[in-house]
């Protein structure tokens, strides 16, 4: 016999065990990492005290013998030339390698064998007043830096000193005396060592240093505590200072106690090991709770678990636990009542699987609506349920057919009132009568008559128009009035689709092939067709041509005014493509903005190049939705078949790779596919600019103005920069290509356009005088339809006149005809047009004179040359004339010389730029020169008042 399974190692049990030992060893973790903490500290605190005073012996020791050795040096020096007792002579011997009398000059210097020292003027003072003086001094017979006692003797005259360089196994002999454990370093403020050392830090001894003003100063001995880690591990150490309050020290000696510290993890063990009972504790109890839980779910979840497993066989029942908790008792109730509702579920199934096999008979649906309403009442447990049939050909009238219990099927002529018709057919969902009214419910006599009192009635339309009405009657209302609705719901569609089996058949084709917006085939439709379409063509030897039509910026529409007009447009390009193509050519949408032709028996790419024009003029036209016209402009790929592919993926890929060419081209154009775009190295987008852009890596420079009759500020132009986080500021002929060819120009060109403008407004607030904003403008922009609605919304966004601002565009913007519009619309609006790089391109003298231009700007590489190259100053000459004569203004840039300023004042030229003048300025650096501007001008006005 199987031996039931321990309770702890059930689900149940392993959970609740982990809980309480996770929630103990949090516990215990926490009690551990106090306690660790704790012992640390208490470690620390013993050692630190131990340096201190092994510190504060160190300097008692160290001051005493000082004290001793200028004590012993003052008896010889007092000495004079007497004789040195053995005594004296022994103590010389002992704390002093050598002493002599040493001519000292007036500066303060003196030679004392191979020593050399330099005494201020405060310590030659010191020295007459009687007081010792400490010096440290580099010495050659030592290799090394020695402590020297300086004196002045009675007897002697007064330029010799008395020099004694102690010595220095007498002077740190006690230091030498420590325990092992303890290192004891004698160092100068300097940083200097005199004694010991650590061989893991040997250069602590200027961080030592660091810290010997923090040590207060007295007779007191106060060393300070210190903590640092060195090679990874932990050191402590205490530092005193060495007072000698009887003599002048021209050196500060301190004493450095170290000591490694004790690793965190020695107390953490040793914690650890205090703590090891209370976490076998914690794991006992975690283990006894796990069984004591798992006994008493355990039997609840795998009866729980049986019984799910024959839920399929309806034996879902079972009983509620006698030992257990409410919660465990309310989850067996409602497994228990989810059990009847799924098999009042099933049944119903069970029910409407029936019926949809009586529909599919066909044929004479009559015959068998007996049955499809017996189970209808088996499915709904009711009293009896009536189908009454609308008479199409006498308006108000109808048969109602009718089953009970025993069975049976009679039918009986109704009445249906006309307002209660209107209201069934617009409660798709059913309606319930309480209460039955003989002309109102007449359709319901029948039933009523067989014992029911309370109805379910639903409609059943067919195409918009009421067809049917079922009716379910009951004694009183049932309890289950939910799952009631939802059958009879489920069985008035069934009867809806039945009753008219070619509209239910072309619902259900309509619902998986075409586009419920515009109601256009869908992309499954589309495969489909092109397929055909491709066999078709293979066998007779024809050709087609597949169009992939993108709309431009259509997110636009949806940002501005919603996803309703968004929807109402692409309702709009829908009529649009199918106007634009022959009957038996397929207009498909794929899905967002994405649209596609099939064009059937195309004779050459001259017709399919024909149609994807008259495509584009089309959408060119403003389509008004709701009181605003909107434009949209299209990217159209265009592929040949079976040229450019012969199977359906091949033919989609080519025509995506074509319309993207489209859009990098600068969107609004249909583009054939070529071979050449399946190897491109990659699109442009690649280059980084649509990063950049996102993540606002560009910047504006400006670039001052000045009349060149006065040296007036005349405006401003705005230079785009891209800042690149690792390379720097890169110009813009690095990249501005890369945008046009990707046709990101459009959004970067409307980025600077709003930058500048919140830049002028920025000024305003500040009170400066705004200088006149020029803006460089791509072809591709002027091309743009949203160029003028977008420069609207951004003056009235920062209240600037459009006088402020001056757009400066090139001469292939004069003879592009889709840019004519756009300079009209810009000029009515007052803003200035500039021709840049005047006198390079082509252009013909009536096409300028023709155009609301205000301002020629002469190339720069005319005015490089003026002062070495005679053709090019007769030509910057006769420019700068031409431009006059026809009541323009003239601006040269890249002036880089005073020679060429002059010239072009000479010749009368209005405005000029370059770095002769000033080079481009950051938005900080422009407004410091604005600030500077306003206070000269009020200066100057106010000497004239």
């Amino acid at each position: 016999m199987r031996r039931p399974p321990i309770a702890l190692f059930s689900g149940i049990g392993r959970r609740v065990a982990l809980a309480v030992a996770i929630s103990g060893l949090l516990v215990v973790a926490a009690g551990l990492a106090l306690q660790t903490g704790k012992q640390q500290r208490q470690y620390r605190d013993l050692h630190q005290q131990q340096l201190r005073q092994a510190v504060a012996l160190a300097v008692v020791n160290s001051r005493s013998r000082l004290y001793l050795a200028d004590a012993v040096l003052r008896s010889l020096s007092d000495s004079g030339a007497k004789p040195l007792s053995p005594s004296a002579r022994l103590a010389q011997a002992s704390l002093f390698n050598w002493r002599m009398l040493v001519p000292v000059n007036a500066t303060g210097h003196l030679q004392a064998g191979l020593v050399r020292l330099q005494l201020s003027g405060v310590q030659m003072r010191s020295l007459a007043g009687g007081r010792t003086l400490l010096v440290s001094a580099e010495s050659a017979a030592s290799g090394g830096r020695e402590l020297f006692l300086v004196q002045q003797p009675e007897n002697a005259p007064r330029a010799q000193l008395l020099v004694a360089q102690l010595s220095r196994d007498w002077l740190w002999a006690p230091l030498s005396e420590t325990p092992p454990q303890l290192h004891l370093v004698a160092i100068d403020s300097d940083g200097r060592e005199y004694f010991g050392g650590l061989q893991k830090a040997p250069d602590l001894a200027p961080m030592f240093a660091g810290h010997l003003p923090e040590v207060p100063t007295g007779a007191a001995v106060a060393p300070v505590d210190l903590a640092w880690n060195a090679e990874g591990s932990p050191w402590v150490g205490a530092l005193a200072r060495i007072e000698i309050p009887a003599s002048s020290a021209a050196v500060q000696l301190a004493i450095v106690a170290v000591g490694p510290d004790r690793p965190l993890a020695v107390a953490f063990w040793s914690a650890f090991r205090t703590q090891s009972t209370l976490l076998a504790g914690v794991l006992l109890m975690a283990a006894l709770a796990g069984q004591v839980m798992g006994m008493l779910y355990q039997p609840t979840f795998r009866n729980l678990r049986r019984a799910l497993a024959h839920l399929p066989e309806r034996r879902s029942r079972i009983a509620a636990p006698a030992h257990s908790c409410a919660e465990l008792g309310s989850l067996v109730d409602a497994f228990n009542r989810a059990g009847v509702e799924i098999e009042a579920q099933r049944e119903t199934q069970r029910a409407l699987e029936e019926i949809d096999a009586l529909l599919q008979v066909g044929g004479d649906y009559e015959s068998v609506i007996d049955q499809i309403l017996m189970r209808v009442r088996e499915a709904t447990g009711s009293n009896n349920v009536g189908l009454m049939l609308v008479d199409p050909a006498m308006t108000g009238h109808g048969r109602l057919f009718s089953v009970v219990a025993s069975g049976g099927c009679p039918v009986s002529r109704v009445l249906l009132d006309e307002q209660m018709a209107q209201v069934l057919a617009e409660s798709s969902n059913g309606m319930t009568v309480v209460r039955c009214e003989e002309v109102r419910h007449s359709f319901l006599v029948p039933l009523q008559q067989g014992g029911s009192e309370f109805f379910w009635v639903w409609p059943v339309t067919v195409n918009g128009a009421l067809a049917a009405v079922l009716a379910i009657g009951y004694a009183e209302a049932p309890e289950q009035g939910d799952q009631v609705a939802i059958c009879g719901t489920q069985c008035a569609r069934r009867l809806g689709i039945a009753l008219s089996s070619t509209a239910r058949a072309d619902q259900l084709y309509r619902q998986a092939h075409f586009d419920p917006l515009t109601q256009l085939p869908n992309r499954l439709l589309f495969r489909d067709r092109l397929a055909q379409e491709l066999a078709s063509n293979a066998q007779a030897q024809t050709r087609g041509a597949l169009l992939y039509i993108d709309l431009d910026h259509f997110k636009k529409v949806n940002d501005s005014h919603g996803h309703a007009a968004g929807d109402q447009l692409l309702s709009v390009v829908a009529q649009r493509l199918r106007s634009c193509v022959k009957e038996g050519d397929t207009v498909a949408r794929l899905g967002g903005d994405e649209f596609s032709v099939i064009l059937r028996h195309v004779n050459d790419a001259a017709a399919a190049a024909a149609v994807a024009d008259r495509i584009i003029q089309s959408m060119n036209l403003p389509a008004r939705i709701g009181g605003v016209d909107h434009l949209v402009r299209t990217s159209i790929g265009v592929t040949l078949f079976p040229e450019d592919g012969t199977q359906l993926e091949e033919l989609l890929r080519n025509a995506d790779l074509a319309m993207y060419r489209a859009k990098d081209m600068g969107r609004g154009t249909a583009i054939f596919f070529n071979a050449k775009m399946t190897t491109r190295a990659g699109r442009v987008a690649d280059s980084g600019l649509h990063r950049a852009l996102k993540r606002r890596e560009f910047s504006l420079f400006y670039q001052p103005q000045y009349s060149v009759a006065d040296g007036s500020l005349q405006g401003v132009e705005a230079l785009l920069r891209w800042q690149k986080p690792r390379d720097g500021l890169v110009c813009p002929a690095d990249f501005i290509p890369a945008a046009e060819e990707s046709g990101l120009i459009v959004d970067l060109g409307g980025w600077v356009l709003e930058s500048a403008c919140a830049q002028i407004a920025q000024w305003r607030e500040a009170g400066l005088p705004v200088p006149r904003m020029a803006v460089n403008v791509s072809v591709q922009q002027l091309r743009d339809a949203g160029l003028v609605p977008d420069l609207r919304r951004v003056l009235e966004r920062f209240r600037i006149a459009p006088a402020s601002l001056e757009f400066e565009l090139n001469e292939a913007a004069l003879v592009d005809p889709e840019s004519q519009s756009c300079l009209v619309e810009l000029a009515a609006l007052g803003v200035g047009l500039t021709l840049d790089d005047f006198g390079t391109g082509h252009t013909a003298l009536t096409n300028l004179r023709r155009h609301p231009v205000g301002k020629v700007k002469v190339d720069r590489s005319f005015v490089d040359e003026l002062a070495v190259s005679a053709t090019a100053a007769a030509m910057a000459s006769t420019l700068i004339v031409m431009a006059h004569s026809m009541g323009k203004l003239v601006v040269a840039e890249g002036v880089e010389t005073s020679e060429q300023l002059d010239f072009l004042r000479e010749r009368g030229c209005d405005v000029a730029q370059g770095y002769f003048l000033a080079r481009p300025l950051a938005a900080s650096d422009m407004t410091e020169l604005l600030l500077g501007r306003r206070q000269a001008a009020a200066a100057e006005r106010s000497a004239i008042a």
